[in-house]
């Protein structure tokens, strides 16, 4: 492989956008998820994941850190979410370029 063809594959390779979700492993106790369990089973939660997600994007707001709220969303909100947004700023582009 030629070094322009190379170098070529790696632009391509890093101008791809990041997948929406990755996860995140954290070590956990079996008591601390045994207790995590028991507190969702009559709350409003249906996923565990999605609880541990709002909980850190609330810890970051008491914090004073900014972050979106929906990013805690699952993935299938969050990209559709993401794809509103992107066609909403595309509107805005074109409105702006016409005046």
């Amino acid at each position: 492989m030629s070094v322009e063809v190379y170098s070529n594959y790696h632009k391509h390779k890093m101008q791809k956008p990041p997948p929406v979700v990755k996860l995140i492993p954290f070590p956990a106790s079996e008591e601390f998820i045994y207790e995590l369990r028991k507190a969702l089973k009559g709350s409003d939660y249906n996923s565990r994941s999605q609880f541990i997600r709002e909980a850190i994007v609330e810890k970051f707001q008491r914090m004073g850190v900014r972050v979106k709220p929906f990013l805690a969303q699952t993935s299938r909100s969050v990209a559709a979410l993401e794809a509103n947004a992107r066609v909403e700023r595309q509107a805005r582009r074109k409105k702006t370029s016409k005046r």
